[in-house]
């Protein structure tokens, strides 16, 4: 559903009620978006979740921008999570 709702250029709210707006996303891009989300390691626990979440969606962000690569994104967002787990 996301992923039609890019490729419409229509736009989705964040949980903190930011409104984002992308043009065009291809195939390729979705797939390096999953593989950021498989390789964050956390066991999502109550109320973390939802920042956890939010961390990968401003990380992915920047890629979709070309403000970061993917590889160097799913780095920071490990980095992150297991900051935020271990606190």
């Amino acid at each position: 559903m996301v992923a039609k709702a890019v490729e419409e250029g229509e736009c989705f709210f964040l949980l903190d009620g930011t409104k984002e707006t992308f043009d065009v996303i291809t195939e390729e891009e979705l797939e390096q978006i999953y593989a950021i989300i498989d390789r964050a390691d956390f066991t999502p626990r109550e109320g973390i979740r939802e920042e956890i979440i939010n961390i990968i969606v401003e990380e992915v962000s920047l890629c979709l921008n070309g403000a970061r690569e993917y590889e160097e994104a799913a780095d920071i967002v490990q980095n992150r999570v297991r900051n935020m787990v271990q606190e």
